[in-house]
């Protein structure tokens, strides 16, 4: 059993202790936004982001957790605002995770570099590949908080600035298993033929 603040509101679950806060959250509380995988899973515990995906729900007995559903203040609504104006979704699978890393890197670095960006979203995995854009979108809100101007394209608008988008790309592996012998695997451990990027385009306004 474990009692807990979750988006201003007390709640106790009863569940083993060694439960995965993400599936108490989903199972026993219906909060969906949090996804598993990539990073997704990510909410703000004791203010800081956690991957809850492996954080048993004991350790966050009498803690105030925060989900995408409840996510609020300036830094919140100037990345939203950010998103929206760039468009960054594409898939949408990682966002809430995206989000909420975003969104604790502002509460604590109001203005930060590529450096302490690069940091607080390394957990952070988006298999469309839109890191250009949460880039910009997170300086933006940085910037829209100090009285800047927030930017606003589509995606044709951006790769329009040569910005561009990058592609990830698995080309065929040779090796594959035969029926009845033993799996080949690659020199990253996966088995031969596993979806692993090993090859990215970059589409730019100059990419024949």
């Amino acid at each position: 059993m474990a009692t807990f603040t979750i988006s201003v509101r007390d709640v106790t679950v009863d569940v083993e202790k060694d439960t995965p806060l993400l599936w108490v959250v989903r199972d026993e509380l219906r909060l969906t936004g949090s996804k598993f995988g990539c990073g997704a899973c990510t909410m703000i515990v004791y203010g800081m982001p956690r991957r809850t995906c492996i954080t048993p729900v004991g350790t966050v007995d009498g803690s105030s957790i925060e989900t995408i559903e409840g996510l609020e203040g300036p830094e919140a609504e100037a990345i939203t605002a950010a998103w929206e104006g760039l468009d960054v979704p594409q898939c949408g699978g990682c966002q809430s995770g995206q989000i909420i890393s975003a969104t604790a890197l502002l509460r604590e670095v109001p203005t930060p570099t590529d450096k302490d960006l690069d940091a607080a979203m390394a957990g952070n995995v988006c298999r469309c590949a839109t890191y250009v854009r949460i880039r910009q979108a997170i300086h933006d809100a940085s910037s829209s908080m100090e009285g800047g101007a927030m930017t606003v394209q589509n995606r044709r608008q951006f790769l329009a600035t040569g910005a561009g988008l990058v592609i990830a790309l698995a080309l065929p592996m040779r090796g594959r298993a035969q029926s009845g012998t033993a799996a080949v695997l690659t020199k990253d451990g996966l088995p031969a033929g596993t979806f692993a990027p090993n090859a990215f385009v970059r589409i730019a306004p100059t990419t024949p």
